[in-house]
Formats: C-alpha cells, structure tokens, sequence
C-alpha cells in the first residue's frame, strides 16, 4: 500500500492519501484536519490538512493535531499499517517558488490580499 503526499501550494492544502484510491467519506475534525475513511470498510484511506504551513509553523502542532480522537484513532491506525509494512512511501514532486519556500520557511509572510 502506498502513501502519496500531494501539497497544493496555492491553496495551503496537504492532501495524504493511503492505497488505491477508493469511495470516502471525509470527517472534520475541527482542527484544519479532516479524515478520509472508506465508505464500505471504514478503515483510514488518508487526510487533508488545511492551511498547512501555518499548521505546521506552530510550535504547538502536534499536541492540536491529535485532540480529536478521530485524528488519534487515524493516527494511531497509521502506524501500525507502517509498522506491519503494508505501507510504502511516495510523494510526487512538486516545483515550489522562492516566495513560497520563504513563506513556508518563516523568512516572510503574506498579508490578507496576498502580497508581502
């Protein structure tokens, strides 16, 4: 089973997506995650992650990412498909512009209208 990364860099969006892809449903977990479950086996099929960089700039990610327990059973799910090896890693690539590694890095920021 593989694990595919696709960032969206114009919309913020990290989208995780586990195995072939099959119908979802997506659970919002109040915390800019939602959760993909199959529809028929209920089993975790992957996660978007809204606003990412800023998700992902505070210091306090991982303690919000797992207050719901949705995103803690996901999680938690996760890792033993990784740890029984049902899951390899593959992440397309993706081309960044300068601007949006500095924002992503910290060095600038982008007001409510999008410039600097």
């Amino acid at each position: 089973m593989k694990l595919l990364l696709d960032y969206d860099a114009s919309s913020d969006v990290l989208y995780i997506s586990i195995g072939e892809p099959v119908p979802s449903l997506s659970y919002d977990t109040d915390t800019g995650i939602l959760i993909r479950r199959g529809i028929v086996t209920k089993k975790l099929t992957g996660a978007t992650i809204m606003d990412y960089t800023k998700i992902r700039r505070d210091p306090k990610f991982l303690e919000k990412l797992m207050q719901g327990p949705e995103v803690k059973q996901g999680m938690d799910e996760f890792d033993a498909m990784l740890a029984a090896g049902q899951i390899t890693i593959e992440v397309e690539p993706v081309q960044f512009t300068k601007q949006e590694i500095d924002i992503a890095m910290g060095k600038t920021s982008l007001t409510a209208n999008g410039t600097k």
